[in-house]
């Protein structure tokens, strides 16, 4: 979850390096490197957003390459790899992200002309079982006031340069109370749905976060896409208590 406030002034540094070279007819290849250094140079949350060091959200460097196999004129195979190390969340560093190395596989053609230049993906939707979203709130939330999450899934077509074009809303969970967003608590129980009648397939899938009516002082979330999920029973309208059934019900043996 990310909130975006006017903190002060900063600085960006960095160089970039960007290369590409065709050694066939129907073989392109191409490979980038970034690094940056971007940080505040004054800040009007002291005490959140600190002064000297690495922005939140922008890691230190950036690897990326890509090939482009095109048999014929009509039909193109892509492949793309970005990798980065851990990063801070926050420019406060009080949440790390993970390095990763992600590898995307794409097709021009033979596909919906909605994900056109990515690539779309059946991932079950309608199988049984389903793909299911699963969002968890893994650090209970606080708030100096009466602060409410809600998540929305959001799904965007290829924009022909591989990134994402305007996301759409799909479908949103209702506006959770900070009494609720205790951890253990699942907020958007529901298998991988088909777009909403008028919008378009898609390549791309992610889940907004909306904080309204105050600022959160604590609080996190993790989301993923799983194959199957924890589903049994628990108590009165707390979910993030899986005690089984609620008092009164007797199961023989």
């Amino acid at each position: 979850m990310r909130q975006y406030n006017n903190v002060g002034s900063a600085t960006f540094q960095g160089i970039e390096v960007i290369g590409g070279w065709q050694p066939l007819k129907d073989l392109r290849l191409n490979a980038g490197f970034t690094t940056t250094r971007a940080f505040l140079t004054s800040s009007n949350y002291p005490t959140l957003e600190l002064t000297g060091v690495q922005l939140g959200q922008v890691p230190n460097w950036m690897v990326t390459a890509g090939a482009e196999w095109r048999p014929i004129p009509e039909l193109a195979f892509t492949a793309t790899l970005k990798s980065f190390p851990a990063y801070w969340n926050d420019t406060g560093h009080t949440q790390l992200n993970d390095a990763a190395t992600l590898i995307d596989l794409g097709v021009t053609s033979g596909i919906p002309s909605s994900a056109n230049g990515g690539g779309a993906r059946d991932i079950g939707i309608g199988d049984d079982p389903a793909m299911k979203l699963l969002v968890l709130v893994t650090t209970t939330f606080t708030s100096g006031g009466a602060a409410t999450l809600a998540v929305t899934l959001q799904g965007a077509v290829d924009n022909g340069a591989g990134a994402p074009a305007a996301f759409s809303d799909w479908w949103s969970s209702p506006a959770y109370a900070l009494a609720i967003l205790n951890a253990g608590s699942r907020l958007l129980d529901m298998d991988m749905p088909r777009p909403p009648d008028g919008i378009a397939v898609p390549r791309f899938l992610r889940l907004n976060y909306t904080v309204a009516v105050a600022t959160v002082t604590a609080g996190n979330v993790s989301s993923w896409i799983v194959l199957d999920r924890d589903d049994q029973m628990y108590n009165a309208t707390d979910n993030s208590i899986m005690g089984g059934y609620p008092a009164g019900i007797n199961v023989a043996n």
